[in-house]
C-alpha cells in the first residue's frame, strides 16, 4: 500500500489534471456530493488506488480536515458536508500541497 503523502500527491497530480473536467462531466457525484472524497472514490474507481488506500485516504482528509480558524477553511461555506466550497479545485490543492510539504514520513 502507498504511503499517505505518495496518496496525497496522486491525489494533487490527477486533481490538477481531472478535477474540473470530472464535475463538469458528473464524474464526481457521490452520493449527492461534489468535492475531494469524491474525487478520490473517482480515483479509485478508475482503479488508480486501491479501496484499502481509499479507506486511508479518507480517514486523513476527515482527520486533517480545515478548521474554522485554519487559513485552508472556506468561511463562505454553507454546507456542513464540505469543508472547502462545493466544485473548487484551488483551496482544494493548496490542502493537498500543504500536507505533502509537510508530512514526515
Amino acid at each position: 500500500m502507498k504511503t499517505i503523502k505518495e496518496l496525497l500527491q496522486i491525489t494533487l497530480d490527477e486533481g490538477n489534471k481531472n478535477f474540473k473536467k470530472s464535475i463538469e462531466n458528473d464524474l464526481l457525484y457521490y452520493n449527492g456530493f461534489f468535492g475531494l472524497c469524491g474525487f478520490v472514490t473517482h480515483l479509485r474507481d478508475l482503479r488508480i488506488i486501491t479501496t484499502d488506500e481509499l479507506n486511508s485516504l479518507e480517514k486523513f482528509i476527515n482527520d486533517n480536515r480545515p478548521k474554522p480558524n485554519s487559513p485552508h477553511y472556506s468561511k463562505k461555506q454553507k454546507l456542513m458536508c464540505y469543508y472547502w466550497k462545493n466544485g473548487q479545485w484551488n483551496p482544494r490543492k493548496k490542502w493537498l500541497m500543504f500536507h505533502i510539504n509537510n508530512i514526515q514520513e
